[in-house]
């Protein structure tokens, strides 16, 4: 079954997910690190949010930097900071820098 592809943009915009033109984060705030999933990461139930589930989600298709995150999740920058730092430290995200490729999600995982 497949919704109607005329009333997905309504259905996005009443549950507040409508896409704003741009996933990048604000003007200034893309310096610094970048953070891209490896694997999916074993979270705590506090963490299972629509909001941190939907930016990992975004993370295993592309990087993000850590205010790309906070701004998502609405969380204060040391807080994504020290999560992102985390995921990387455990082996569940890469890290690289703004404007660099980094590898894409393995394949059959």
């Amino acid at each position: 079954m497949t919704l109607n592809l005329r009333i997905t943009p309504f259905l996005r915009r009443l549950c507040g997910t409508a896409h704003s033109g741009s996933d990048s984060p604000e003007p200034g705030k893309e310096e610094g690190p970048t953070y891209q999933l490896v694997k999916w990461p074993e979270l705590p139930d506090a963490l299972h949010t629509a909001e941190v589930m939907g930016a990992l989600s975004v993370m295993t298709q592309r990087p993000v930097t850590a205010h790309w995150f906070s701004s998502r999740v609405k969380w204060q920058l040391d807080k994504t900071t020290e999560f992102l730092e985390g995921l990387c430290l455990s082996g569940e995200a890469r890290q690289g820098s703004v404007g660099a490729a980094l590898p894409q999600w393995p394949s059959g995982q």
